[in-house]
């Protein structure tokens, strides 16, 4: 198919972005409303199919208008031919699945796909790019598995981990207003030109750019969104002891995200410190006792 190469901002860049579901929808409209000229490049017919009539493939409140506004303005475009969207673009964003089983073990065979089909889309080219790997993969991926591949078959590119942070419900305001900006790189020059990429892609986001390894990128975003369930598992256990105490589960768990000095802080967070002292477990123990008289159990 013919890609739309209407002129958009001259220093913004033209973005490919592989994989077309939550994260690349949000992301690829964001950008195109940000002056970038985005191809969003999407296999499974449906979702192509309505991308390419200027309809969003996932909901989100606010998304639909804003892609409907964007494919109107020439600004985000859609295909399912990788090579013919990667050879136009500056910047490659692959925002594949990498769900993972019961076990725990993560299914890469999509980005691996990608992986492949990008090493033989890139050889040759001599025009600098940066790929950025918005996936989320198991720390070392990066590194071991796909920064050889690429840089095998075009030694001009950059390699990077870049980790999203979007909620559902609030997803665009997320992209404009994240907490961070994080992205990592092992290479030295590939830090330069992903850094470049990064204040050229967000220049208009306030937020802090936390530059890591790609080893240090993907454990973080774990990190984040395992404590994240420790966070909702520890409100609802609070919650029931609340309630079963007779208690308000909403105003003790309001009142206790007051203290931004230790409860909702980086205290304590500091890998290092001993669980001890005086306090710690001794009033552990007697909640779990006073759970137990209840008949919540546990090991």
């Amino acid at each position: 198919m013919t890609l739309n190469q209407e002129t958009t901002v001259k220093t913004m860049p033209t973005v490919a972005m592989i994989g077309m579901g939550y994260v690349g929808a949000v992301s690829s409209a964001a950008l195109a409303s940000q002056g970038c000229h985005v191809i969003g490049v999407e296999v499974q017919p449906t979702k192509l199919k309505m991308l390419q009539s200027g309809q969003s493939p996932v909901f989100e409140p606010g998304l639909q208008q804003l892609v409907s506004q964007m494919h109107a303005s020439g600004k985000l475009d859609a295909t399912d031919d990788l090579t013919a969207a990667v050879k136009a673009a500056d910047i490659i964003m692959v925002a594949v699945g990498t769900p993972s089983n019961a076990q725990g073990q993560v299914n890469l065979d999509a980005i691996n796909r990608v992986t492949d089909q990008l090493a033989m889309s890139l050889h040759f080219e001599t025009k600098p790019r940066v790929v950025m790997i918005r996936s989320t993969v198991p720390p070392g991926t990066v590194a071991t598995h796909i920064v050889p591949k690429l840089k095998a078959s075009c030694p001009n590119i950059a390699v990077c981990h870049h980790p999203e942070f979007l909620r559902e419900g609030s997803a665009l305001k997320d992209w404009h207003q994240p907490p961070m900006i994080v992205w990592g790189s092992d290479d030295p020059s590939d830090r330069v030109a992903v850094d470049q990429a990064m204040h050229t892609l967000y220049q208009n986001v306030d937020a802090p750019h936390l530059p890591l390894a790609s080893r240090e990128s993907e454990l973080m975003k774990y990190a984040c969104n395992i404590f994240h369930a420790i966070k909702i598992d520890f409100a609802n256990e609070i919650g029931a002891l609340a309630n079963a105490l007779g208690a308000d589960p909403a105003k003790v768990m309001h009142a206790f995200s007051q203290d931004t000095k230790l409860n909702i802080s980086p205290a304590y967070l500091k890998p290092g410190f001993a669980f001890g002292g005086s306090c710690l477990p001794k009033d552990t123990r007697a909640m779990m006792g006073k759970a137990h008289e209840f008949g919540m159990t546990y090991h």
